[in-house]
């Protein structure tokens, strides 16, 4: 037991430095997306290009820069700064817990695991067995999508998707039915109605306003193809990585789990160190 326990000790204190590194290094990454925008501006130059020859290509009035694009990143910059500081914490209790043999840290880390690990195994129930409890709520906020012009977080994201997968919707240009905001355009002088987004042209910049005119043109079209389908098969689709990526993962907590279970336990008979 005692080697098992001081191999088990090492194995969690290097596992949640490297994680405590990871959490460190989200809570940066929030900081610069906080307070750094001049480091990250010229990375985004490609994407407002594409974004605002799209947009321009609808409306000549278009603008779009890296300002807009910045207040939308700063909103997330919570997210990561939040999601960093969790993380190290959580890391904590496992560095400290192994290193010092603390029975309520090590209590507490364990909880975390195996509330963490029951929670992924229904969510990957979930997603498998019942991907429209995924779907629905994707589909009933395309309602307040506003197009290539939209510059909120909504908008912004399917459309970098959209470009990104070459895909339409969570399943095919229908689901944009319910919004009012992308369907109409005055186009050089002249209103015209879309029958799907821009963003789902295959070439947006090239082949607008027609691709848009009409659904039937899947040479210049993505409007059958589902963004949902398009990433899942690339992800969790794709049986042979994901089931290895999964157990992977399991096995990985439940070694975690069991390591500090060991110290635990061992703590009652060793003195902490």
């Amino acid at each position: 037991m005692g080697l098992v326990s001081s191999l088990g000790r090492l194995v969690l204190v290097t596992i949640n430095m490297v994680f405590l590194l990871v959490g460190i290094g989200l809570l940066v990454m929030g900081l610069i997306v906080r307070f750094g925008q001049q480091i990250y501006k010229p990375l985004l130059a490609e994407t407002l290009k594409i974004l605002e020859t799209t947009g321009q290509n609808i409306s000549k009035d278009f603008k779009f820069n890296a300002d807009e694009l910045g207040n939308i990143l700063m909103s997330l910059s919570v997210g990561l700064i939040v999601g960093g500081i969790v993380l190290s914490a959580f890391t904590l209790f496992g560095c400290c817990g192994g290193c010092y043999k603390n029975k309520c840290m090590l209590f507490l880390y364990g909880v975390i695991i195996v509330v963490l690990l029951v929670a992924e195994i229904i969510v990957i129930g979930l997603l498998y067995g019942k991907k429209d409890i995924i779907k629905q709520p994707l589909k009933d906020g395309l309602k307040d999508y506003r197009g290539a012009n939209g510059t909120d977080l909504l908008s912004l994201g399917w459309n970098i998707v959209m470009l990104q997968f070459q895909c339409c919707g969570v399943d095919n240009y229908t689901d944009f039915s319910a919004g009012k905001y992308w369907k109409t355009t005055t186009y050089n002088g002249t209103l015209l109605t879309f029958s799907t987004p821009p963003l789902c042209c295959k070439e947006p910049a090239k082949n607008l306003p027609t691709c848009a005119l009409s659904t039937f043109n899947e040479a210049v079209s993505n409007a059958y193809i589902g963004c949902f389908n398009k990433i899942w098969d690339i992800s969790l689709g794709n049986i042979t990585m994901a089931v290895g990526i999964l157990v992977a993962c399991g096995v990985f907590q439940i070694l975690l789990i069991a390591f500090a279970y060991i110290i635990y336990k061992s703590s009652d008979k060793v003195n902490p160190v």
